[in-house]
């Protein structure tokens, strides 16, 4: 049985703007986005082709440790959702991702990871699960988990009345 081992902290360093030639990541979800209104079944054979290019599906990536929600698909990849081939919790590499910062005015700036290379490693049904526990990444998320907290002070710096306080709590 092929083991495979995601990318450590792939997440983060992307999200900290470090260029990476391939990751290994686990597609927990993907969704279609900015779907067409009208009926769909009246449009031309053409029109049918551009509106199946213009689809986006946007995707939760992992890396086991962190996760992201805003991973987009280039539609060239669409064939790729619409067949099953690509299913929850599928394990792809991933080569030279890229990442775009999107600035609304008025609105937050957002990131978004741009899956334009893809290749199926395992298909989801094959993994049948998320891989490690991964806590969704947010800026500063990576820092202030990373970050050590600071030691309890030793008994002997603590005052007689800090000494007596801490005893009679823990009686």
């Amino acid at each position: 049985m092929l083991k495979l081992q995601l990318t450590a902290n792939a997440v983060k360093d992307l999200m900290e703007g470090k260029q990476l030639t391939a990751v290994i990541l686990q597609i927990l979800s993907t969704k279609k986005v900015g779907s067409v209104t009208g009926a769909e079944r009246d449009i031309s054979h053409s029109e049918l082709h551009l509106l199946y290019y213009s689809r986006r599906y946007q995707a939760l990536i992992s890396d086991g440790t962190y996760s992201y929600g805003y991973a987009m698909l280039a539609t060239q990849l669409n064939g790729l959702v619409t067949s099953r081939q690509l299913e929850d919790y599928s394990i792809v590499r991933v080569n030279n991702p890229i990442v775009k910062t999107i600035n609304k005015q008025g609105k937050e700036e957002k990131r978004t990871v741009v899956l334009r290379d893809l290749e199926i490693l395992k298909r989801g049904l094959e993994v049948g699960r998320r891989v490690g526990d991964p806590v969704k990444w947010t800026p500063g998320a990576s820092k202030a988990a990373s970050k050590p907290q600071a030691p309890a002070p030793p008994l002997d710096a603590l005052s007689g009345k800090q000494k007596s306080f801490l005893f009679a709590k823990l009686s």
